[in-house]
């Protein structure tokens, strides 16, 4: 239940968390959903209750191969063995992967060698107990392809949801371990939900006719604590870019992201505790912060900054029930004192947050620098954050930094200054002391003797690290938007909704656009691209889209949260947009994504996955023996009339030599 920053009754809330109730978890499905055909099952994670879905009336019905969803319960299975997992070479991964890592990154020949490992009779059992029905699988293909969820089983998305159900009780650590990782770095990323651990497991399967793949994603949250188990199943899709944020928006609808404890200052442990969204909090603590700036783009740069703090440090009272106290221990939270115009700013900026190197920044901030910005870890000496450094605010000095003075009895000495000239260590009765914890509102002053008594005069209100609110309403106010001003405050940051918002760049040529967070080094592409695109027109004799797209990714794990591939994969084709790894750039990758550019201009919807891959790779000049065959056999002609036409080449015991992508 979310609760209403305007309601009259919000300081007498319970102080529990409440999940949403089935109708909005039905409407927030079906929203997830989209115009994507699929179905979507909501459990309660203990009772095995019906909470919500997508398409129920079809969840019972609708069958299909379980994908690598069935990878969780093929380890399982050897665990249970009480047989000790391995640790394996993996396609794409320098060195051995355990079970864990194997699960996480849904590694086929891991899993294959698995299935030799196991009795087939112990297997069966396993399925059984976690509500698969077992097909029989008498050769060494078939108990391979079984392990992988290639096999003969089928389940429903109703019967898959009940299976991790079950696994959500009873997970052996590795299982779970590698279903964490699954969602944190592996293939099911896009499924992690902010403030939330979730475990969990994507599935792209092929069809029986191998016409086209379906995508999955099961799994449940909290993930060493269950409480709801979702399946999202995607027709004609894949499990990474697919179902997986598809299940992610499920499991931000069922529990706001941010709990709150009131009171805290006066009542220590003793307020009720309120659920938000996250925005809602954003807006709370932007009443409580910065409530007074006049510039929105000054708030709007708060906004971002209060965000990230509050994403980068969610459940810091977890051990306590909740998140976040409404004080300035956590982010000052004036959930009254929201206005309009402040739930606009939070719902302006929605979701962006401040990205370093693909990581959230440490985006502290504070009242007033003095005119000198300090770096983090000269405050914090274990912090070593290279977008929070030494610099002059001319902002705040152009306002005015205010002054201030104290007196003490006792003598005073200064020990150490850092290099801005802020005090770090005072000598007070003979002790070395943190000025800090002496209630000074700065550490840039200086000390003089007057009267017998340490005078103190100093400037600024705060720590001075990160953003000086003084410095930031002024940039407002002479004009300078939000991104001006956070890229000021913290150097080298990018602001986007998840790690690949980064400062993206577009390298034109006439027909090819390539968009890269490096221009210098990809400033050869466009020709590059253009000359590939040129030759797979001439290869196919087809034409091209008008204009193709080439988006080159500033790292791999960028790449993979982009588009839910596996870190073995080095690029992907979707529509006419070419997703590339930084180090695949190269002619060869190019000219084989082209040839999928141009195929898939005329290619029929019904034609295999494993031709379409396979005729891109034969006709790249890459081995491709079935296609080879195929061409010595038929003609070249007969390729592209296949093609067309959506006919299925007549070799269907063959299977894709590629592992079709999570």
């Amino acid at each position: 239940m979310r609760f209403s920053i305007s309601s009259a009754s919000l300081f007498a809330a319970a102080a529990a968390t409440l999940a949403l109730p089935a109708a909005t978890l039905d409407e927030a499905a079906s929203r997830a959903m989209g115009t994507r055909q699929g179905v979507i099952v909501i459990l309660d994670a203990r009772s095995g209750r019906v909470l919500g879905g997508h398409r129920l009336e079809a969840a019972a019905r609708r069958a299909a191969k379980p994908g690598s969803t069935l990878k969780p319960i093929t380890l399982a299975s050897l665990l249970a063995a009480q047989k000790q997992p391995p640790s394996l070479p993996c396609q794409g991964h320098a060195a051995p992967l355990g079970p864990a890592e194997a699960l996480a990154y849904s590694c086929n020949s891991y899993f294959k060698e698995l299935s030799q490992r196991i009795d087939p009779g112990s297997y069966a059992r396993t399925l059984t107990k976690y509500n698969i029905n077992p097909a029989a699988a008498a050769t060494l293909e078939q108990r391979q392809a079984q392990a992988i969820g290639e096999g003969g089983e089928r389940v429903t998305p109703m019967q898959l949801a009940e299976s991790y159900r079950r696994l959500a009780q009873l997970t052996p650590t590795p299982v779970l371990d590698g279903l964490i990782g699954a969602v944190k770095y592996g293939t099911a990323r896009l499924a992690a939900a902010p403030g939330m651990d979730v475990a969990g497991k994507t599935g792209t399967a092929t069809a029986d006719d191998l016409s086209y793949t379906h995508g999955w994603f099961a799994g449940w949250a909290p993930a060493r604590n269950p409480e709801i188990v979702v399946v999202v199943f995607v027709e004609k899709g894949q499990g990474g870019p697919d179902a997986a944020p598809i299940a992610r928006r499920v499991f931000e609808a069922w529990r706001p992201p941010v709990r709150v404890r009131l009171y805290w200052k006066s009542k220590p442990g003793a307020g009720p505790t309120v659920s938000l969204s996250r925005e809602e909090y954003v807006a709370a603590v932007l009443a409580g912060e910065a409530g007074a700036f006049k510039s929105d783009e000054s708030l709007k740069a708060m906004a971002v900054a209060i965000r990230t703090y509050a994403q980068r440090f969610l459940g810091r009272h977890g051990a306590e029930g909740f998140d976040f106290c409404d004080t300035t221990h956590c982010q000052d939270a004036r959930l009254a004192a929201s206005t309009d115009r402040l739930r606009k700013i939070a719902a302006a900026t929605a979701n962006e947050l401040l990205w370093y190197e693909g990581q959230l920044a440490t985006t502290y901030y504070h009242s007033d620098c003095g005119g000198t910005l300090e770096a983090a870890h000269d405050v914090w000496p274990q912090l070593k954050l290279p977008y929070l450094v030494h610099q002059v605010d001319t902002w705040c000095q152009a306002g005015g930094p205010r002054s201030w003075r104290e007196e003490f009895a006792e003598p005073l000495r200064v020990l150490e200054r850092s290099p801005t000239g802020r005090v770090r260590w005072l000598l007070a009765g003979g002790r070395r002391v943190d000025p800090r914890q002496i209630g000074l509102r700065s550490t840039l002053f200086n000390l003089r003797e007057a009267n017998g008594k340490t005078v103190v005069e100093g400037r600024g209100y705060g720590h001075g690290v990160g953003i000086c609110q003084r410095g930031a309403a002024r940039m407002g106010e002479e004009g300078r938007n939000y991104l001006d001003i956070l890229a000021f405050y913290y150097q080298g940051t990018a602001v986007g909704i998840n790690p690949q918002g980064m400062p993206w760049q577009t390298l034109g040529a006439e027909r090819v656009e390539v968009q890269t967070t490096a221009p210098q080094r990809d400033r050869p592409l466009p020709a590059l691209a253009g000359r590939a695109l040129a030759e797979a027109e001439r290869r196919t004799r087809y034409s091209a889209p008008a204009q193709v797209r080439v988006r080159v990714y500033p790292s791999a794990a960028a790449f993979r949260d982009a588009t839910g591939e596996s870190g073995a994969v080095a690029a992907v084709t979707r529509g006419n947009t070419i997703h590339l790894q930084p180090a695949a750039a190269g002619a060869a990758t190019l000219l084989h994504e082209m040839l999928h550019v141009v195929l898939e201009t005329r290619t029929h919807p019904n034609v295999p996955y494993w031709f379409r891959e396979e005729l891109a790779a034969y006709l790249a000049g890459g081995s491709s023996p079935r296609v080879a065959r195929l061409a010595l056999e038929h003609g070249r002609a007969k390729l592209f009339e296949w093609l067309e036409r959506g006919v299925t080449p007549p070799l269907p015991a063959l299977r894709p030599v590629r592992q079709a992508p999570e």
